[in-house]
């Protein structure tokens, strides 16, 4: 039985000294990968670079404006690449709430809205001015909350 143990620490001591070795042998000193295999599995590995996509593009953009925010926090000075505001961003009127809810309800009739349904609602609330956009699409988004409208794709 001690043989046995022996050579399991053997062996054990042999599988550490390789991964070791492996580790010690995969970067060279002046940082450069050491083997050529790893370099292209490095690569593969990397996240290419964002591509033309505007959605892509979009999202970035709102990514470094959030860290600017962030950082504009961190430091207490305003952001210096603010995201500006919405054009509609204060505070609906509680009394125009009935309003942009009748409104609503001319817009959209039938309460079950499938895709075809949900590209004419968009392109009905684009046409609309900037203000009441903002009220009638928070009226949608209280109707949906609220199961009034449902929505089927």
């Amino acid at each position: 039985m001690p043989r046995l143990q022996t050579l399991f620490n053997i062996v054990l001591l042999a599988i550490v000294l390789v991964q070791a070795w492996m580790l010690h042998g995969r970067h060279a000193p002046d940082g450069r990968i050491g083997d050529r295999a790893d370099a292209t599995a490095g690569e593969e590995a990397r996240p290419a670079a964002p591509s033309a996509d505007p959605l892509a593009m979009a999202v970035m953009d709102r990514l470094q404006g959030i860290d600017a925010r962030l950082a504009a926090l961190e430091s207490r000075q305003p952001p210096v690449h603010a995201v500006p505001a919405s054009p509609a961003t204060e505070p609906l009127d509680p009394r125009s709430f009935a309003e942009a809810d009748r409104r609503l309800a001319a817009l959209l009739p039938d309460r079950d809205l499938d895709a075809r349904d949900w590209g004419h609602w968009q392109a009905t609330l684009a046409a609309l001015p900037p203000a009441e956009q903002h009220a009638v699409s928070a009226a949608f988004a209280r109707a949906v909350n609220a199961d009034r409208i449902r929505l089927r794709f």
